[in-house]
């Protein structure tokens, strides 16, 4: 879905941390967000420009597969109810495409002033969300 923003996977300086990202997905031999994180360090390492990179990286992050993990069963952020979270556990999921999403984690990470680890979280929040509300 992004090649049309940032060319196909297998070419440019991310080529070689594609690669390993597509082969650690397939086999999901290492958890899903060490997998996604190498993309990052993978590209940073080839000489991407840090933006691209983690705007790639954010893509990935939000957007590519997940595989043995916990989603908050909460919509909100900071209600009481999220002080104990019920959390359910997900065998594999493959996140749904959603512009808005991808534009809201793309302007945060433009406009500066947030972590990598605060826009993952933002990401972390969208995926719980669509998750529950297909699940419901």
């Amino acid at each position: 879905m992004f090649w049309s923003i940032i060319g196909a996977p297998y070419s440019g300086k991310y080529r070689e941390a594609s690669v390993i990202h597509d082969y650690y997905c397939a086999t999901k031999s290492r958890h899903w967000k060490a997998v996604h994180k190498v993309f990052l360090d993978g590209m940073l390492a080839r000489g991407v420009d840090t933006v691209q990179a983690q705007l790639m990286y954010l893509a990935v992050y939000r957007f590519g597969p997940r595989w043995d993990f916990d989603v908050d069963a909460c919509f909100c952020k900071g209600c009481p109810a999220c002080a104990n979270p019920v959390l359910k556990r997900v065998a594999k999921y493959s996140p749904v495409y959603n512009s808005s999403d991808f534009d809201q984690l793309r302007n945060k990470l433009m406009a500066g002033g947030s972590t990598l680890e605060q826009l993952e979280d933002d990401a972390d929040y969208q995926l719980n969300t669509e998750i529950l509300k297909t699940r419901r």
